[in-house]
């Protein structure tokens, strides 16, 4: 027999990213003669997921200075410059942006200056021979 859990003490912090810890009582049936009871304590994060990155030596190194510089553990650091990317990750930068509008531009000004009534014949006619179809030729092979 393995024992049977009498206790179990909880302690948990408000923060996220504090850890919880887990102690539970556990009694020993071969050694209630002798009177004694096993702790066994465990630490579980909450909300973590473990990963491993490969990251190239200048950017550890300069996640090494800021983590010392700010006295907070690596992951910490790693973390709190996720949250703060996020926001702005898929954004355009302000180049990019400004390259876009002069590309539209030029791509509006190109744009042929015609009457309405000419472009409403045009789409007339395409979807008039839309609607005809092509025919295939009958000539055989042979």
């Amino acid at each position: 027999m393995f024992g049977k859990v009498v206790s179990v003490t909880r302690i948990t912090s408000r923060s996220r990213l504090h850890k919880q810890v887990v102690s539970f009582e556990i009694i020993d049936p071969d050694a209630r003669a002798l009177n004694t009871t096993v702790a066994i304590g465990m630490v579980v994060w909450l909300s973590m997921v473990k990963m491993t990155f490969t990251i190239d030596e200048d950017t550890a190194e300069i996640l090494r200075r800021i983590s010392t510089r700010v006295q907070r553990p690596q992951s910490q650091v790693l973390r709190e410059a996720i949250r703060h990317y996020e926001p702005h990750a898929g954004q355009l930068s302000t180049e990019e942006r400004k390259r876009r509008v002069e590309l539209f531009d030029r791509v509006i000004a190109r744009i042929p200056k015609r009457p309405a009534t000419e472009v409403d014949a045009e789409l007339r006619e395409i979807r008039s021979s839309r609607r005809q179809g092509w025919q295939r030729k009958t000539a055989r092979r042979g």
